[in-house]
């Protein structure tokens, strides 16, 4: 039963991504404005899933975690149905020390080691033909001022991320590894709550990146705050935000959680050139 409903799931999801990238409809007169037409199509039955998070969608290709068997990533390639699994934690070579973080970007898909400060760019079809292939180049990306986290690549090969630190909410990359420094408001803090603690805090936050934008959305998991960001070089300029519920969290022993009655947050958000 466990097996089925999370097929159902990935299933579901499916059918939310070729909405993202497909199908717009033209009005008719018992039709809503923004009608869609939505196509199932369903992923072969004898493909266990254990744990599916964070699904993704690019170049036809289906990617989410899975924790299943010390591998941390699953493909799925619509057109042929081929399933791969990839990632590989371990301590041998071509393994990951921990769970790494994976992004979709304008390259297709990019996995950070955490743990070595390594960004490796993945070739799907290369997985496809050999399941034990991993990216022989990587770049090293470290923040001396905090930690690197959730790594994206940008079209002109520079890298993004975000980490804890006061001088701004994204820290920005060379092409190279080199960092350029940092940029990206916080959004308001409580009173009486350092600088530090309130980085912590915004750190508790997921973004999506539309690669033909140049934008990050940002939500966060203690409000109900958006944010969108232009980018533009080595700079994050707040465009528009959404700031109707601020942020619930509390601090004890120099720690960040959020309060038991904390009503509002955002989890995993995607957006697309138009939409969050």
């Amino acid at each position: 039963m466990c097996k089925i409903s999370y097929r159902l799931l990935v299933s579901s999801c499916v059918a939310v991504l070729l909405l993202m990238g497909s199908v717009a409809c033209t009005p008719g007169n018992n039709s809503p404005e923004n009608a869609i037409d939505v196509v199932m199509q369903p992923i072969d039955k004898n493909i266990l899933i254990a744990r599916p998070l964070d699904l993704e969608y690019v170049d036809n290709w289906l990617l989410w975690q899975d924790h299943y068997e010390s591998y941390y990533y699953c493909g799925y390639k619509l057109k042929s149905k081929n399933f791969v699994r990839f990632a590989k934690v371990g301590k041998g070579a071509g393994e990951f020390a921990n769970w790494p973080q994976g992004a979709i970007t304008s390259f297709g898909f990019g996995i950070f080691d955490a743990i070595q400060d390594n960004y490796y760019a993945w070739e799907l079809e290369k997985i496809s033909i050999d399941s034990t292939y991993f990216p022989s180049r990587s770049v090293s990306l470290k923040d001396s001022l905090g930690v690197t986290f959730q790594v994206i690549q940008r079209p002109d090969s520079s890298f993004i991320s975000k980490g804890p630190n006061p001088h701004g909410l994204f820290s920005f990359f060379s092409k190279e590894g080199e960092l350029l420094g940092h940029s990206g408001e916080y959004p308001p803090k409580r009173k009486n709550i350092s600088n530090d603690l309130h980085a912590l805090a915004c750190l508790n936050s997921t973004y999506s990146y539309p690669p033909s934008k140049d934008k990050i959305v940002v939500g966060y998991i203690f409000s109900g705050i958006f944010d969108v960001f232009q980018l533009k070089d080595s700079s994050a300029i707040r465009e528009w935000g959404v700031n109707k519920f601020p942020f619930e969290y509390e601090v004890n022993n120099g720690r960040v959680r959020m309060t038991l009655d904390s009503k509002y947050g955002s989890f995993d958000i995607k957006a697309t050139d138009k939409f969050i």
